[in-house]
């Protein structure tokens, strides 16, 4: 009974600390499916936003195989043409997505405006994983622009590159 109960308390303080992240991936993903059987039948839709980019800036802005952000805003490929150096693309607005997203930061933020401290927007932790689990590393001035102003990104690069307070000892030999 004692192995029970620690069990239910081990798992419910661990789905507590990563059940929000969790729930976001797997609604991520559940638009991720829903999208891409999708595209298929956007091919002439009217509400399609073509964009011309150099190979280079395409594969900079792609988060996705067919997923890009630009502006800000996150779009789906729907087709694309690749012509010398250059690569024209049709693509629809994925506003379900940058919902999420959106959703998933007010979740995480906290909601007291008396302290400058506690209105950090993301736990650093929570922005390390974003940053790892759906956006590649050249996209960070990306992800930058899409969360709000709050977010402190230098606890991100302090928490990521530790800096030990004393020097280590030499090696054996």
């Amino acid at each position: 009974m004692k192995y029970f109960l620690t069990s239910l308390l081990v798992f419910s303080f661990a789905f507590h600390l990563g059940g929000g992240l969790a729930l976001f991936k797997l609604e991520q993903y559940a638009l991720h499916v829903a999208m891409d059987s999708a595209l298929s039948s956007l091919e002439h839709s009217a509400s399609l936003h073509t964009f011309t980019f150099s190979l280079d800036e395409f594969s900079a802005r792609q988060t996705r195989e067919n997923e890009l952000k630009f502006e800000g805003k996150m779009y789906d490929v729907v087709k694309s043409s690749i012509q010398n150096d250059s690569i024209t693309i049709s693509c629809v607005r994925d506003t379900d997505e940058e919902h999420l997203i959106a959703e998933f930061v007010k979740y995480f933020s906290t909601n007291n405006p008396h302290s400058r401290e506690q209105q950090q927007s993301l736990p650093a932790q929570f922005v390390k994983l974003l940053l790892i689990s759906f956006l590649k590393v050249e996209n960070f001035s990306l992800l930058k622009e899409s969360f709000s102003a709050t977010v402190s990104f230098d606890r991100v690069e302090y928490f990521s590159s530790p800096v030990l307070p004393f020097d280590p000892p030499p090696p054996k030999i």
